[in-house]
């Protein structure tokens, strides 16, 4: 009977603390971890259910890659008597601004690079302008355009080219 007992706690002990131990595991198509000895990165891509719920004030997000930038995609915000366009998209040199409206003052855009860094920012003089990408390395870029009251109207996402 001891010898039964004596089983019967080391299978029970043994079960109970390595039972709940949860290894924080993803299940996706592809993915590392990288560390050094300031930093390190992770990825997943195709990670199955991610999900953000709001409720007003609190955030739940679901899934293993737990960002803390909140990234706004590039959006129309202009009105329908507002017509914006950007060309050449790819670009070598400059783009072209084209603003289709009555009041052509208080307009501004922002230049940006890839890593969110604020590379021009001027304001739009006129209807029709050019925007300088001489001496900007060949990448992607993000035009933003504001109206009078500093509000986003209308993003764009340049390529520059050789």
């Amino acid at each position: 009977m001891k010898k039964i007992l004596l089983i019967f706690s080391i299978v029970f002990g043994y079960t109970t603390s390595y039972g709940q131990n949860i290894k924080p595991d993803v299940i996706s198509t592809a993915g590392s971890f990288y560390a050094n000895n300031s930093y390190s990165v992770s990825w997943t891509i195709g990670e199955c259910i991610p999900e953000t719920f709001f409720n007003g004030t609190n955030k739940l997000t679901q899934g293993f890659q737990q960002g803390i930038y909140e990234i706004n995609t590039v959006v129309d915000y202009t009105e329908d008597r507002l017509k914006i366009r950007m060309f050449p998209n790819p670009a070598t040199d400059f783009v072209n601004l084209e603003m289709q409206t009555q009041n052509k003052t208080g307009y501004s855009y922002q230049l940006f690079d890839a890593n969110g860094k604020c590379l021009k920012n001027e304001k739009i003089v006129s209807a029709k302008s050019q925007i300088d990408l001489i001496g900007f390395a060949y990448a992607s870029y993000i035009i933003n355009v504001y109206g009078s009251n500093q509000k986003i109207l209308k993003s764009f996402k340049i390529i520059k080219i050789n």
